[in-house]
């Protein structure tokens, strides 16, 4: 939901008789979380409707603002080419369609929750123009992973130029020569973060802590590093799968240490 101020994601543990564009009312408390959360102990009322807002999201620097947080939960436009579009179930019979839409700056992942009257195997290299409302996937340690788009329905979902060839036509490739057909644009930036090593192994892989949080990073580097050195990782940031890591990383040592204490964990 959102106002002139800004949005809120609000967490529910029952359904709701709510539709898009309803003036709500709220009563609950706010989360602790990455982005502005009610806890799911709340009340909800409708006391009528309300406007509609679209902010276009269309640059590269839009694109990091994305993954910034700063359009988190607001209602948002996008224009974008369609890499794969397929049919997810959601448990029971909820199915959803699940993009893949690469825009200026990176790929955003798209759900459309109602999508009757959609091909969405013809989507697959269409040009289209989205509509939903700003997110993300975010791991167990609350830590962004990568931008999500959640839409409505196919009124949310505009194609903008029909893909050149349905998937069914394109050429037939030769399994040696797959990796010939592999190209990619990468304007990731090169990045500095200091910490104590935790867990060391040269020319495979370091591991840091500061504060509590932990990076893990890839690296070929082979140079004595003590476990408590506090060192400077420099390289590009990267989807480790579960948490954020760095490649492609160089160790800079600092000349200074810290002790860290391991956790005390339980089975549970």
């Amino acid at each position: 939901m959102a106002d002139s101020s800004g949005a809120v994601y609000v967490r529910t543990t029952h359904p709701y008789p709510l539709h898009r564009g309803d003036l709500v009312r709220i009563d609950g408390v706010t989360a602790k979380s990455y982005r502005t959360v009610v806890a799911p102990d709340h009340s909800i009322q409708v006391i009528g409707t309300g406007p509609l807002a679209r902010e276009p999201i269309r640059t590269f620097h839009a694109y990091r603002k994305l993954m910034a947080g700063r359009w988190d939960c607001q209602y948002v436009v996008m224009r974008g080419t369609v890499r794969s579009a397929q049919v997810e179930s959601r448990g029971g019979d909820t199915r959803v369609s699940e993009m893949e839409v690469m825009v200026p700056g990176g790929i955003v992942q798209s759900y459309l929750q109602d999508f009757r009257g959609i091909d969405v195997h013809a989507l697959d290299g269409a040009e289209v123009e989205i509509s939903g409302i700003a997110a993300g996937d975010f791991n167990a340690k609350d830590q962004l992973m990568r931008s999500v788009l959640y839409s409505t329905d196919a009124h949310d979902l505009r194609i903008l130029h029909a893909p050149k060839e349905r998937v069914s036509n394109l050429t037939l490739t030769a399994i040696d020569d797959v990796m010939q057909t592999h190209s990619i644009s990468d304007r990731t930036e090169r990045i500095r973060v200091r910490g104590a090593v935790t867990f060391y192994r040269g020319g495979n892989s370091v591991v840091i802590q500061q504060n509590g949080r932990s990076l893990f990073a890839t690296t070929r580097q082979i140079s004595d590093t003590p476990l408590g050195s506090v060192v400077d990782l420099v390289g590009f940031a990267s989807d480790g799968s579960y948490s954020p890591s760095l490649s492609q990383t160089e160790i800079f040592p600092t000349g200074q240490f810290a002790a860290v204490q391991p956790a005390a964990v339980s089975y549970a």
